[in-house]
């Protein structure tokens, strides 16, 4: 038992940083949770892409209720920039944890149909 107790003690502080890492991780996961079942559906411009080959970031303009919030979601993507997809983001704070759909482009339908993006509660489609 001492012998635990001392390896214990040696690695305490690397202990604690795991730890504390493994919080951290709770605790996004949480939050991307609550975004993905609570959130609303709304529509984002890429207006940036800034990365490396391994990995990047997209930077979005999330348009939701009349107004435009910027965010940063880690994605790589060449081809994004200017284009607009759909995201799902909480409603309180549309920058904090947005999920960022690369598979689903806005369709032109969807941008010429609504001036206002309020939200929706699942991907719309176009009506035909």
């Amino acid at each position: 038992m001492k012998k635990i107790l001392k390896i214990l003690g040696d690695h305490e502080r690397a202990l604690i940083a795991i730890g504390l890492l493994f919080c951290l991780i709770l605790f996004l996961m949480y939050k991307y949770n609550k975004v993905e079942k609570s959130g609303w559906v709304t529509v984002a411009k890429v207006i940036k892409n800034q990365g490396l080959d391994s990995g990047g970031d997209l930077y979005l303009d999330i348009q939701f209720r009349g107004k435009v919030y910027g965010a940063i979601v880690n994605y790589m993507c060449v081809d994004c920039i200017g284009k607009f997809f759909f995201v799902k983001i909480n409603g309180y704070d549309p920058t904090k944890y947005p999920i960022f759909y690369p598979d689903s482009p806005v369709p032109d339908c969807i941008l010429k149909q609504y001036s206002i993006f309020n939200g929706w509660d699942s991907i719309p489609v176009c009506k035909k």
